[in-house]
């Protein structure tokens, strides 16, 4: 009995090693861009600022190590030895493309398979989101400090008002996790931040996490949501809000932008709305018309892993950097694993992370800039990976005890 108890307390602890480490990640660089963008001069200091973050996940993530190898390590090995053995092929055929791997190169290996490694490894997703609403609370209330920042100060380091697109996706993730909590225990609190979070989001922020954010009450409503009569008439009244909002949105968007001009924020966002041209594809369709040209004179194998950053789009980017023929069963494959996610429903826990962080991922992906490096894609990945291992009965539960708080 004392042996199971034992047992049983390992491994609680070792879920909250996992569950903090990449919790972590995901919350002290929002935490460190705020504050060192919203103290003038402070930005000049943001390398060194780096250096202790990364000290400090390293601290958290070292205790993982032993346990993601042990749980994973036959999975992300011959995986970075495979990475590892695609980069130096890459390297000898595109050497135009050198620079732009070596630059990439310790982001890919130390955020993207790490992110992976410990996504990959978690079994208590629970447990992640209840860490990940936890901090949902001050990474918002860091985003309202920045939007405070910019009224008093008049400027947030060196960056201009009115468009920050770093802080709207810092805020997208706990934006998320609140909605979910919402949906559950209707807590004014969680409906207070999130109108924060969407504030300064609309105010400072670009159009992408907007998008996300109809993604994933899409994805709720339809997945995860159980409807009761009660339930549906509440959504018909929101629906007729909303219905009425719309309708009259152009009135609500021009005292929205006066009110923020007022406190000397200029929301790119609002004007944008304001203009008609809230979906301008600000020139990506200029870039997206060059780049085809490129994949039409190298069908074949393309011009190499990262040999043009400008796509903005995953679609476009593979076939640019794999050829059509490779490209497409990429894309194929990448496809795949993104209907199976979604389409998991095994664990709610789980289910719930995957569709917030696809949220996040999916339309990242197809609009921004390249997803090699990218912490939140590769956190989607290992979890989509989870839930086929689970559905096919691969995985095997890990026990864990019913103590966890």
């Amino acid at each position: 009995m004392r042996r199971c108890q034992a047992l049983s307390n390992g491994v609680v602890k070792v879920e909250r090693q996992l569950a903090l480490a990449l919790v972590a990640i995901l919350a002290l660089p929002p935490v460190k861009f705020v504050v060192f963008q919203s103290i003038p001069n402070l930005h000049l200091y943001n390398f060194q600022a780096n250096i202790v973050v990364s000290v400090i996940l390293a601290f958290l993530i070292l205790p993982t190590v032993s346990t993601v190898a042990k749980r994973v390590g036959r999975i992300v090995l011959p995986v970075i030895c495979l990475f590892s053995f695609f980069f130096a092929v890459n390297i000898l055929v595109f050497p135009n493309n050198v620079q732009n791997i070596l630059n990439h190169m310790l982001r890919i290996y130390f955020v993207s398979f790490l992110c992976f490694s410990l996504a990959l490894s978690i079994r208590d997703h629970k447990l992640v989101f209840r860490y990940l609403h936890k901090i949902s609370y001050a990474i918002i209330s860091c985003g309202v400090a920045m939007l405070a920042a910019t009224v008093v100060i008049g400027a947030v380091g060196a960056a201009p008002t009115g468009y920050n697109m770093s802080l709207s996706y810092y805020l997208l993730i706990p934006t998320l996790a609140l909605i979910s909590v919402f949906y559950q225990h209707k807590r004014i609190i969680d409906l207070v931040f999130i109108a924060l979070a969407l504030t300064v989001i609309v105010a400072m922020g670009s159009r992408g996490p907007l998008l996300s954010i109809a993604f994933f009450i899409l994805f709720y409503n339809l997945k995860l949501r159980v409807y009761t009569y009660k339930v549906v008439l509440v959504d018909l009244g929101t629906v007729l809000g909303l219905g009425l909002m719309i309708f009259h949105y152009s009135r609500i968007a021009e005292w929205m932008l006066v009110s923020l001009q007022r406190l000397g924020i200029h929301s790119r966002t609002l004007g944008l709305l304001l203009a008609g041209s809230f979906a301008w594809p600000s020139n990506r369709d200029l870039i997206a018309q060059e780049l085809i040209d490129v994949v039409l004179k190298n069908p074949l194998l393309g011009i190499g892993l990262l040999g043009d950053l400008r796509s903005h789009n995953i679609i476009l980017e593979t076939y640019l950097f794999f050829g059509i023929f490779s490209g497409s069963i990429l894309l194929f494959a990448l496809l795949s694993l993104i209907a199976l996610s979604l389409m998991y429903s095994g664990d709610k826990e789980l289910s719930l992370l995957i569709g917030m962080f696809a949220s996040y991922a999916i339309p990242d992906a197809l609009l921004n800039l390249t997803i090699w490096g990218k912490d939140i894609f590769w956190i989607y990945l290992g979890f989509t990976i989870v839930a086929i291992m689970k559905r096919r009965k691969i995985l095997q539960p890990t026990m864990i005890a019913t103590s966890i708080g």
